[in-house]
């Protein structure tokens, strides 16, 4: 068992969460080994040594952006090999999307965990194949959520903050997720896009947000209506138009309280999505940001086993 550890999550303080919550997880898991995550540039290198001489059961101990790159170094394994992987988190971050709602029987001292590999679901993959400015091809794998609008800038807004943000992001995280969220709305402005789902004939539309959901939960207290898609081939699209800022605070503020809908989302389920732009947007996925002009959205099915609790 390989845990890979974040000590820079959750605004630096992970390493201190998980110093507190250690003795815990040795009682729980036994003998283990920890992969201190300090050069991006080594971690794949450690992961494909490590299923190469048999092992199968990984955890990711910080945010989301933590099982996002550990997703990404497991699935690079052939097929075969992948459907035999588990995957656990231990909740270090900001967010911790990937493990709402949030359950108290799976908290250790306020940090959510999912690392019981007896208990296992095979679950699916996101894929997006995205093309940027300079028209390179890359391909990333997500489990919890993407988007582009908003959403997405708010996160790069989060994750990259100027010194008032960095200040309020210091003293609580909270604050500093509305604070990115209402900054950003207040900001941004509607982007045209085209837009293709499933087989449906292409649209050209002018939005402030497009969510690409598996698990309706993101960014601290907002969450979408639609519900959670493990293992069932498909995801939903929610769809914001170009609102006015009265219009886009009352959806806000509908997400965070009950993931109403309420019409205020254009809501699609699907396999398939297609987006372009005529100018680079920001793309995120499970919190982590690129910049692209083209993205496709698909999805592996039932590739990988994701602990429950």
């Amino acid at each position: 068992m390989l845990i890979m550890l974040n000590p820079f999550a959750g605004g630096g303080k992970a390493h201190e969460k998980w110093m507190r919550i250690r003795p815990d997880i040795q009682n729980q898991l036994g003998f283990y080994e920890v992969y201190e995550l300090d050069n991006r540039a080594e971690y794949r290198n450690i992961i494909t040594k490590k299923i190469n001489e048999g092992e199968r059961e990984f955890i990711a101990a910080g945010g989301d952006g933590t099982i996002n790159l550990l997703l990404n170094a497991l699935a690079a394994a052939p097929d075969s090999i992948l459907k035999q992987i588990k995957l656990g988190a231990i909740g270090l971050g900001s967010s911790n999307d990937f493990h709402k709602p949030f359950r108290y029987d799976r908290m250790l001292k306020c940090v959510p965990y999912r690392i019981n590999f007896a208990n296992t679901i095979q679950s699916d993959i996101g894929v997006v194949t995205y093309f940027d400015a300079r028209g390179k091809q890359n391909t990333r794998y997500w489990l919890v959520n993407s988007s582009i609008g908003i959403t997405a800038e708010a996160n790069l807004s989060f994750n990259t903050p100027n010194k008032i943000l960095g200040y309020i992001k210091e003293h609580s995280t909270s604050g500093a997720i509305l604070y990115a969220a209402l900054s950003t709305l207040v900001r941004f402005r509607a982007r045209e896009i085209g837009l293709k789902i499933n087989g449906q004939s292409p649209e050209d539309i002018f939005i402030e947000n497009v969510a690409i959901v598996r698990n309706p939960y993101f960014s601290g207290n907002f969450h979408y209506s639609t519900p959670a898609e493990i293992n069932a081939g498909c995801f939903h699209v929610h769809l914001v138009a170009r609102q006015s800022i009265p219009r886009k605070l009352l959806t806000l503020w509908k997400l965070s309280r009950s993931g109403q809908n309420n019409g205020l989302t254009r809501v699609r389920r699907a396999s398939y999505l297609h987006i372009s732009s005529r100018e680079p947007l920001t793309l995120e996925f499970d919190g982590e940001t690129v910049m692209a002009q083209e993205a496709c959205f698909t999805l592996r099915n039932r590739m990988i086993q994701v602990c429950i609790d």
